[in-house]
This record gives structure tokens, C-alpha cells and sequence, in this order.
């Protein structure tokens, strides 16, 4: 399950307390939850600006969740995914039960070399 602080649905640069703290602007997250799933992955990146990517795939992955509620009851335990390659450290992978595997990317960045 997603975990949020109150605002943080779209993209947050803010650092701690008091910034994180601003008035969240819900009519604009709604607006974007509604387009979301008439979007394709492509769409939602060409709006990056708005934070629309990171909704787009929350609103994916939750129903998916609502969808496949077996795959992520008690009996559908987390299993370590192997992977290969030169760049096993910036994956994290496992699978969840029998049907679902998710692999998410870190420290992309330093693959194109402008970070260290």
C-alpha cells in the first residue's frame, strides 16, 4: 500500500517541517486522478511536470491491488526475484505469490554519470 504524506501524490521537493506543511491543492490531484486511467504510460510522461507520472502509476499499481486481491493476501508470500547483469544493484525485485513480480529501479541517476 502506498504510503503518502497529505499532499505528496504528485511530485515534493520540499524537505521537513514547516515546508512540507503547505496547503495541498486537491482540485488539481483530482483532475489528474480523473485522466489518469485513460492515459498510456507515454501520456503520462509527457506531463511531467504536474507530477501526473508518479499518480499515473500509483492509480495502476492500486488496481492492481483491487484487481488481484489474492496476490496480496496472507498465503501470497514475498519470494526473492534473481536477476543478471552488471547492474544488480540498482534493482529490487521479488515476487508476490504466484502471478505478480515487481522490480523497481534505484540510483538512476548515476547511470548516465551526472551524479556519483
Amino acid at each position: 500500500m502506498p504510503d503518502f504524506y497529505q499532499g505528496t501524490e504528485l511530485w515534493d521537493l520540499s524537505l521537513v517541517d514547516p515546508d512540507n506543511r503547505r496547503p495541498v491543492d486537491f482540485a488539481v490531484r483530482a483532475q489528474l486522478l480523473k485522466r489518469a486511467p485513460h492515459l498510456g504510460a507515454a501520456e503520462a510522461l509527457s506531463d511531467w511536470e504536474s507530477g501526473l507520472p508518479k499518480l499515473w502509476m500509483t492509480a495502476r499499481v492500486l488496481r492492481v491491488r483491487r484487481e488481484r486481491g489474492e496476490d496480496f493476501s496472507a498465503a501470497a508470500k514475498y519470494q526473492p526475484a534473481g536477476a543478471q547483469g552488471s547492474h544488480l544493484g540498482r534493482l529490487l525485485a521479488f515476487r508476490r505469490g504466484d502471478n505478480l513480480i515487481a522490480v523497481v529501479p534505484r540510483f538512476t541517476m548515476t547511470l548516465s554519470g551526472r551524479m556519483g
